[in-house]
């Protein structure tokens, strides 16, 4: 597309209301609802001119985003302290990204105007948060030592439903350079497959040569999920996209033999797909 130096910028009307209520010495719930309208975001479009159309940028686009975010925290109590977030958003509008009527500019169409999820909508999001933590002489006593003083482990748990996607008839989406699917339904009428994590960090906190140390092993998906953030729009799947199961699918791997079957499947089993896989991280840190 031509850049555009007209381009205004957009404009954003956003409200917020939220309640706080103490449940109790140690807990207190909170409850936020938010609305946001976003006008005059960048889209890509198809201007007529003479001799020959071209595609340009203009602010056309426009987004409503809105949700509640419920809260219930639960101070420090003797040695643990608790979370647990719940959010429900909905984020709609006529185009994701700047170009995503990007096709349509291309080929000299006419944009259709339809409000659809946008492909950061996520309806479901779930955190919570247990944390655990002795401070200086508590903890079981071992001979003279309390080898849990001045330590903690923390665990925090993340759950979220899918992103939408627009389905399609199932297409070679890993070999071909050039492609147009056929669509089967509305733009990001489906979502992908829920995602979960636990997360675990625990540390040591002590004192060599008046230096204050820290030691602490981090691990990152601790069940090793395999989390699916993005899938191939013919199956809704991260690791397959059904393509060697039909026709011009079958006839590829009768030419290319088993070999080429193999190096397809390792090709659409792209780790980019998935989200972060176990990592265990032991570190130690000076604090002076």
């Amino acid at each position: 597309p031509i850049g555009n130096p007209n381009l205004e910028p957009e404009e954003t009307t956003a409200y917020e209301v939220g309640l706080a209520h103490q449940l109790g010495d140690f807990t207190s719930f909170n409850v936020t609802a938010y609305y946001k309208d976003v006008n005059g975001l960048t889209e890509v479009i198809n201007q007529p001119s003479s001799p020959n159309a071209f595609a340009t940028y203009r602010n056309h686009d426009f987004g409503t985003i809105k949700g509640l975010d419920f809260s219930l925290k639960m101070r420090r109590t003797r040695t643990v302290a608790a979370e647990l977030n719940y959010s429900i958003s909905y984020a709609a509008g006529t185009g994701s990204y700047a170009t995503s009527q990007g096709n349509i500019a291309w080929t000299n169409a006419e944009r259709p105007i339809r409000v659809s999820p946008l492909d950061y909508d996520q309806r479901h999001k779930i955190t919570a948060i247990i944390d655990v933590r002795a401070a200086d002489g508590m903890g079981p006593k071992l001979g003279n030592v309390r080898p849990f003083e001045n330590a903690g482990i923390n665990f925090v748990f993340r759950a979220g439903s899918g992103t939408p996607y627009t389905p399609m008839n199932v297409y070679n989406e890993i070999s071909l350079a050039s492609v147009t699917p056929n669509p089967i339904g509305k733009i990001n009428s489906r979502t992908g497959p829920w995602t979960y994590r636990v997360d675990m960090k625990a540390n040591k906190n002590f004192q060599i040569a008046r230096l204050n140390w820290d030691v602490y092993l981090w691990v990152i998906n601790i069940f090793d999920t395999e989390n699916a953030l993005d899938v191939y729009e013919g199956t809704g799947r991260a690791d397959n996209t059904g393509w060697l199961a039909t026709a011009d699918g079958e006839a590829f791997a009768d030419r290319y033999g088993a070999d080429g079957v193999a190096k397809y499947n390792f090709k659409q089993a792209n780790p980019g797909s998935y989200d972060t896989p176990r990592q265990v991280r032991l570190g130690l840190r000076l604090m002076f």
